[in-house]
C-alpha cells in the first residue's frame, strides 16, 4: 500500500530539485497490416547524473499505454 506525501513535501522537493526534471520525447514508429506510422509520447525524467543520465519509470515508456484507451 503507498500512502501520497503531504502536499507540502512534494512542493520541498520539486522546488528543490525543478532543474533536474525533464521532458522526453518518444517517437514509436509502427508498421503492419500494410500501413505504418509514427506516434510521440511525452513523458517525464529525472537527471541523476552530471554526465546527463536521464531516469524515468518503466510504465511511462510503454508503447503499447498509448493504445489503450483507443478500443
Amino acid at each position: 500500500v503507498y500512502a501520497d506525501p503531504p502536499a507540502e513535501t512534494i512542493r520541498a522537493v520539486s522546488g528543490k530539485y525543478k532543474a533536474a526534471v525533464v521532458t522526453l520525447t518518444i517517437v514509436v514508429k509502427m508498421s503492419g497490416g500494410g500501413s505504418g506510422g509514427e506516434s510521440e509520447m511525452e513523458i517525464p525524467g529525472f537527471v541523476i547524473d552530471p554526465t546527463g543520465l536521464v531516469v524515468t519509470t518503466n510504465t511511462a515508456i510503454d508503447p503499447m499505454a498509448m493504445f489503450a484507451g483507443m478500443d
